[in-house]
This record gives C-alpha cells, sequence and structure tokens, in this order.
C-alpha cells in the first residue's frame, strides 16, 4: 500500500523557485493498477523519480505500508528500493547484451546464486513470450519485444510494485495493446501493484482501474476510471475523457433547439447496456422519445453505453420517466446548454 501526502518537490531554477509537485495527495491500495495522467509539466516525471527514490522530496511523505520512503537513508532506503521495478519509455536496455544478460542484470546485482538466477530469467521469458529471443541483442528486437524485455526485467527481483514511465507512447497502436494486456495478466496472475504515468487517456481506459489527474504538480480529480469516464467535473477530466462523452453533430444540435421536450444524457454500465430501458419509458409513461447521439464503448472490460435523448410530454411524466431510470441503475444528466 503507497499513501502520498503533501508532497512537494521544489526545483531552484534560475535563482527562482519551481513547484514541480505541490502538496500531492493519494492512496494506492496493494494489487492495483493505478494511473497517473497529465499534460507536459504536470508533474509526471517529478513523481515518478521521487517514488521510485530517484530523487529527494522537498517535503512531504511516501509511505509504503506506513514507512516513508522519503526519510530513509543508506541500508534502509536500498532495502525499500527493491520493493520496486521500472519500466521506461525508451526501453533502457544494455544494447551490447543479450536479452537473456538484461534480465538477470538486476539479479546479479542483488547477489542471486547462478541457479536461480537461471531459472528466474527462464521463468520471466516465458511469461513475457520471449524464450526463443534470449540470446538476441535489442538491435534485434522490434520495439514491442525490447519492452516485454524491459517488463521481465522490471519484474526480476520480485518487486510489489512496477511503475511504467510512458512505457508505450514509443509503440504502435496494436504493440501498445499487446503490452497493456501482458500488464494486466501479469497484474491478475501475481497480484502486482502496477503504476502506470502517461498521457494518453487511451491507456488509461484500457489497463487501470484507478486513475488520478494531475495538473500543475497537485491531484486535481480522481477516482474509479469508469465513473470518472462517466462525471468527470473538472475541465481538465473533462478534455482527456472527451471520447467518452456524446459529442452532437450539427443536425443533432438544430433538432434539440428545435423540438420541445428535456434533453437527457442517459449512461448505462456493464450488466445495464442491453436493457431496453426507452421502449419501457414510452410505455410505462405517457411520453415520446427521440434519440440525438449514442455509442457504446468499453473501458477495462467494463461495457458503457450512452444516448442523448429528447423526451417530450407532460412535465410530470418527464419527470417521472427520469426518476425512474435512476432508480433502474441508468444515470442521468439534463442538459441545458444545447
Amino acid at each position: 500500500m503507497i499513501d502520498i501526502k503533501n508532497l512537494y518537490k521544489i526545483y531552484d531554477s534560475g535563482g527562482q523557485k519551481v513547484a514541480a509537485l505541490n502538496g500531492l495527495n493519494v492512496h494506492i491500495e496493494d494489487g492495483e493498477v493505478f494511473g497517473f495522467i497529465g499534460l507536459s509539466g504536470a508533474g509526471k516525471t517529478s513523481l515518478v523519480r521521487c517514488i521510485s527514490a530517484l530523487e529527494s522530496v522537498t517535503s512531504g511523505e511516501i509511505l509504503i505500508d506506513g514507512v516513508d520512503l522519503a526519510s530513509q537513508r543508506g541500508s534502509a532506503l536500498r532495502e525499500l528500493r527493491k520493493k520496486f521495478g521500472l519500466v521506461f519509455q525508451h526501453f533502457n536496455l544494455l544494447m551490447n547484451s543479450t536479452v537473456y544478460k538484461n534480465v538477470a542484470f538486476p539479479l546479479e546485482v542483488a547477489k542471486y546464486p547462478k541457479a536461480r538466477r537461471h531459472e528466474r530469467v527462464m521463468e520471466l521469458l516465458d511469461m513475457v513470450g520471449l524464450t526463443e529471443k534470449k540470446d538476441a541483442y535489442p538491435s534485434q528486437l522490434s520495439g514491442g519485444q525490447k519492452q516485454r524485455v524491459g517488463i521481465a526485467r522490471a519484474l526480476a527481483a520480485d518487486p510489489r510494485f512496477v511503475i511504467c514511465d510512458e512505457a508505450t507512447s514509443a509503440l504502435d497502436p496494436a504493440t501498445t495493446n499487446s503490452i497493456l494486456q501482458l500488464i494486466k495478466d501479469i497484474n491478475k496472475k501475481l497480484g502486482i501493484t502496477f503504476i502506470i504515468i502517461t498521457h494518453e487517456m487511451s491507456v488509461i481506459k484500457e489497463v487501470c482501474s484507478k486513475v488520478a489527474i494531475l495538473e500543475n504538480g497537485q491531484i486535481i480529480e480522481s477516482g474509479d476510471v469508469v465513473e470518472l469516464s462517466i462525471w468527470p467535473k473538472t475541465e481538465t477530466a473533462k478534455q482527456f475523457f472527451k471520447n467518452a462523452e456524446m459529442n452532437f453533430n450539427n443536425k443533432a444540435y438544430q433538432i434539440a433547439r428545435e423540438t420541445p421536450g428535456t434533453t437527457v444524457k442517459t449512461t448505462f454500465i456493464g450488466e445495464r447496456a442491453p436493457d431496453p430501458y426507452i421502449c419501457t419509458i414510452i410505455k410505462r409513461f405517457d411520453v415520446d422519445v427521440s434519440i440525438l447521439a449514442g455509442n457504446i464503448q468499453e473501458i477495462n472490460e467494463t461495457v458503457i453505453g450512452c444516448l442523448i435523448i429528447k423526451i417530450s410530454g407532460q412535465e410530470k411524466d418527464v419527470t417521472d420517466s427520469i426518476t425512474y431510470l435512476n432508480e433502474n441503475n441508468v444515470k442521468t444528466e439534463v442538459i441545458n446548454d444545447v
């Protein structure tokens, strides 16, 4: 479990103090795939370097099972660092070493016995699907294969937490998907906590259960990825999740403005997706319903459907139909600014 409390990282830039992290607070449960997303300059890199103890913090706490990483020194700090593995954007492999030796390197540093090193390396190469590439050099690998080596190396010394710092941003979409699926599989199989640092919402939506949105060194919004994708509160969150929003086309705007009734955004999750709730409110209440826009998407194996509808009829019937939807786990939002 990781608790970050009131974390500050302040740099001296030409005699001026610049706060890269500005009172950041977050809680990460064991076994989660937790994402941090933000634009350039939001504080992502500083956060990675502080969590992994590559940088000292200015003030605040990084608690690992109640032990403050930020206050440790010497051998105590080295022991805490062993709990973390790192996966980098540009792989950071040893170019003059084979795949096998790249994965074995952290085990050699940790002074694992030779027999155990071999057993562990082969176990990891099998896990990431690179057993046949053990004698290849990084220059002979594709980008996806290099990142699989990076993941195997990060896992070598049995860390509890793996930090992936923009681990897929140098990869094409198909390769990105395969790497994210590998991360999900490892998380489910081993229960390792993954911390995903990215600027790509597609990565968050594919692999993370929780997300924190960084801006100016602070977390401005955090929580369940599915919930935030449906009801983002801040403008920055809305921009990141804009693909999950229903966007009107010009014709839909015209219909919404020119026809009587109430425009409602309805969202249904998981098992509610196939329910014929529009037919139900038409039959149960004396209302007419027009569909203006809609889509269905999947976020981390959860189906989310969204329709923007126009409900017309007597005011009480419209209100009752919206109440019915809310009571049956269909989230609604009356849109007044169309």
